[in-house]
């Protein structure tokens, strides 16, 4: 059976879908919702979208009639047939909806990217993938047998440029650059104001937050570049949203630094008893692995987990011993 067949059957047998992701929302999981919608609402069906989190401020312009309902903004959450959940196959990653859907007794069916582990929900999961958007392009082209619409295009071309890090990432091959000139051939956007729109968009406030959060850069230990950002100095930008969603894009940068192998960004958790943990690699080492130590999950050059320990000099030693177990061989690369 094509890996497909299944979201055919859910589409067509179904008549009302909600549509989550993960926390923190970025522009793959966003661009990914918004298409997804549309889409079953071409079939003639009701879609609508739920995330427990916020649309980042800069994502904004991705949800330009508003569509999605945050969990506690008072609007009303429907009931549904289908929950899909794009960029994530872990119910652990978006449970917040718990509070407003029964989530024991609903079909919930992920289309997402990421490396499944023992926790994952079945479904339509590609880890080779460069983007949860590839994976819908595929399918709606596979769907629809010609070129997409601009109304589902256009997400899916901010989605798969993000996730690619704007064709800077390993997950760049030919045909994605090639996937990602027909999207904005059918759109008819212009990659430099695609870019303006979608990078250079920070508020001043965003601008000195990553001024500080690079300036406690700790570089000690030969292998790991680490920054980190504690509650004390986000309360300083009070417009900004959370200290995930406003700092998730400065670890990208650590990447200057030729002498690391391994770049982590430590976020404290609103309550202060732990750190929210993002994890990237160039090459060496498998940071998928080392974040599954910690119960995170994620690509062999990009994952994420939480670390519950409430000092900072102790989550940075934790990830120390894991990264040195790791380079002896303990964990396969």
């Amino acid at each position: 059976m094509n890996m497909f067949d299944e979201l055919d059957e859910l589409i067509r047998d179904n008549s009302v879908f909600c549509i989550t992701t993960h926390v923190n929302p970025d522009a793959d999981s966003i661009g990914s919702e918004i298409s997804l919608k549309r889409f079953i609402e071409s079939r003639g069906k009701t879609a609508f979208i739920v995330n427990a989190s916020p649309i980042p401020p800069e994502l904004e312009f991705m949800d330009p009639d508003d569509s999605i309902i945050t969990v506690g903004d008072g609007r009303k959450v429907p009931e549904c047939d289908i929950l899909f959940c794009l960029d994530t196959a872990l119910i652990s990653r978006f449970e917040k909806l718990g509070t407003v859907m029964d989530l024991q007794n609903i079909n919930i069916y992920p289309v997402d990217h990421h490396i499944p582990d023992e926790k994952s929900l079945a479904g339509c999961v590609n880890p080779e993938a460069s983007s949860t958007a590839e994976i819908l392009f595929n399918y709606f082209s596979r769907a629809l047998q010609s070129p997409l619409p601009p109304d589902l295009a256009e997400p899916l071309f901010y989605a798969v440029a993000s996730d690619t890090g704007w064709m800077q990432f390993t997950n760049t091959s030919s045909s994605i650059l090639r996937m990602l000139a027909d999207l904005a051939d059918i759109v008819g956007l212009q990659f430099d104001d695609a870019y303006n729109r979608l990078k250079n968009n920070w508020t001043c406030d965003k601008f000195r937050l990553y001024i500080e959060v690079l300036s406690s850069i700790d570089v000690s230990d030969g292998v790991c570049a680490f920054i980190h950002c504690d509650q004390d100095t986000f309360a300083k930008y009070p417009s900004l949203n959370n200290v995930s969603h406003s700092t998730e894009a400065f670890i990208e940068h650590l990447k200057h630094i030729a002498e690391r192998e391994v770049y982590v960004l430590l976020k404290q958790k609103d309550d202060k008893t732990g750190y929210r943990v993002s994890i990237r690699s160039k090459g060496t080492m498998n940071v998928q692995q080392l974040s599954a130590a910690f119960g995170g999950g994620g690509h062999i050059l990009a994952a994420g987990c939480t670390i519950d320990l409430p000092e900072l000099a102790d989550v940075k030693q934790a990830i120390r011993k894991q990264l040195a177990e790791q380079r002896e061989g303990i964990f396969d690369f």
